[in-house]
């Protein structure tokens, strides 16, 4: 494992607003990752298909982003677009699928309400990932692939959530090279210690998708 060091800086993908992280400590296959606090649209459904849902809540966040909302406001673009998915292990349960688009940080503080009942806004906390990167167009078995072999990698790391995980895409559908695409899986806080111990500085670095246009 490798730490180092660095500070929040500001993130853009192609000129589109994407959230600002820091880089904890890197890993064979992974990194970790401290996220701010952000704010989201979202909307979810379930079904056994990623690719259908994906496109069926892609079209309500999208009208969402282009006005269809208490203000009639039209809001930027932003990246990464995510969809957590609950697993279902069941024969008769059904994988949930929750796709989210993030809002813009000057909008954070004032986000218009959905019209679309589908839809509902999230206020996530600070919050850890663990993270696996790949880049490409991924099919809905490499997306499922990927997952496993994140999951494989932090199967002894007690603090990793599994039973969820999220996917994160950063292009557009019509850019057709250079593409990056992340499998993300929250890392529950760890106990404080009561010492000062836990007062000090946990080194990171910076990593902002940063790509000449």
């Amino acid at each position: 494992m490798e730490k180092v060091t660095g500070c929040f800086c500001a993130c853009s993908r192609r000129g589109v607003e994407c959230i600002e992280y820091q880089v904890v400590s890197r890993h064979l296959g992974y990194e970790e990752r401290q996220y701010p606090a952000t704010t989201w649209v979202s909307t979810t459904t379930e079904g056994p298909s990623l690719t259908d849902a994906n496109n069926e809540m892609y079209r309500k966040l999208f009208a969402y982003i282009q006005g269809h909302n208490a203000k009639g406001m039209k809001i930027n673009t932003t990246t990464p677009i995510r969809t957590r998915i609950v697993p279902c292990h069941g024969a008769t349960c059904a994988t949930i699928f929750i796709m989210s688009f993030l809002i813009p940080a000057d909008n954070s503080d004032n986000t218009p309400y959905p019209l679309d009942t589908a839809l509902f806004i999230e206020k996530d906390p600070p919050v850890r990932y663990a993270v696996r990167i790949f880049e490409g167009r991924p099919t809905e078995a490499d997306w499922l692939e990927e997952s496993h072999k994140l999951a494989d990698l932090v199967r002894k790391e007690p603090l990793i959530d599994k039973s969820y995980y999220y996917t994160a895409w950063y292009d557009p559908p019509y850019q057709l090279f250079h593409r990056i695409n992340e499998i993300w899986m929250v890392k529950k806080a760890e106990k404080q210690p009561s010492t000062n111990a836990g007062n000090e500085h946990i080194p990171v670095e910076t990593k902002d998708h940063k790509v000449e246009k």
